[in-house]
């Protein structure tokens, strides 16, 4: 259950969130690449938010299970996020307008009066500029900035997010295509990546670290068993139940993260 819980009344209003539940239920949507589960969605990475955890992080709103269908549907007619189902599961993404409500409208500009160049004329700053000084110091400590490890120094370990991206130069990209690495390649293996690394969130490594990582994982030659190997981190719902029978892997009560690994363990021994 969440301590504190807080909404950021002006976004909403801008927004056109209609009641203080959707803005409550927004706020805490923000944070689900810390909570929710990662979930593959045309090589993009979605998370599914479990309707239960949801009344039991927002306890005093008193929410019902089968009544927050309707508000995350609402959320999606507003444009704020995308919504997905995957068999029972509801899996949503957070779209660039709902982004918004956490750092302000794109129009918002702040003056500033003190330019280098020209002390006694009047500075514009873009609302990225802004976002960078206010996650210094945040109007809710509470709310965990998604992207604020991927931003971190080269010096500092961070854990892998769903905003990572590798800094790859465009010789280094001329020299993949040498080798025949198309970019195509190049996209489904950041995704593959990026899955796989999620489902290790102790695993903490600088930015260059992570990158160079990436760049050894394309250069690796990939046998037919590796590429079933990948292919079972995807393997959600159904898929997932039929390869574990196939394989005599029992499922009843078993989460999937631990049925990925069981499938992925199979695999490797065949």
């Amino acid at each position: 259950m969440r301590y504190t819980i807080a909404v950021n009344q002006l976004q909403a209003d801008e927004l056109g969130i209609p009641t203080i539940k959707h803005a409550h239920i927004f706020s805490l949507l923000g944070s689900c690449s810390t909570w929710a589960e990662p979930v593959l969605f045309d090589k993009r990475v979605f998370y599914w938010v479990a309707r239960q955890k949801i009344c039991t992080e927002l306890k005093l709103l008193k929410l019902k299970p089968d009544t927050i269908y309707r508000y995350l549907k609402s959320l999606a007619e507003l444009g704020l996020i995308e919504y997905r189902k995957s068999g029972k599961k509801d899996c949503i993404l957070i779209t660039e307008l709902g982004k918004t409500y956490y750092g302000g409208k794109k129009s918002e500009m702040v003056i500033n009066p003190m330019s280098e160049k020209f002390p006694n004329s009047k500075k514009t700053l873009s609302r990225k500029e802004i976002r960078g000084e206010a996650e210094k110091f945040p109007t809710y400590p509470n709310y965990k900035n998604n992207n604020k490890e991927v931003a971190s120094s080269d010096n500092t370990k961070v854990r892998m997010t769903a905003a990572w991206e590798p800094a790859l130069s465009a010789e280094l990209i001329g020299e993949l295509h040498k080798k025949g690495i198309t970019k195509s390649d190049i996209e489904e293996q950041v995704s593959d990546y990026k899955i796989s690394m999620l489902a290790k969130p102790s695993e903490r490594r600088t930015k260059a670290r992570w990158d160079s990582c990436f760049v050894q994982t394309l250069l690796r030659p990939k046998t037919a068993n590796q590429a079933a190997l990948s292919k079972s981190s995807k393997l959600l719902g159904d898929s997932l139940m039929k390869e574990c029978e196939k394989f005599g892997i029992y499922t009843v009560g078993k989460p999937t993260e631990q049925l990925q690994q069981e499938l992925r363990e199979r695999l490797e021994n065949e």
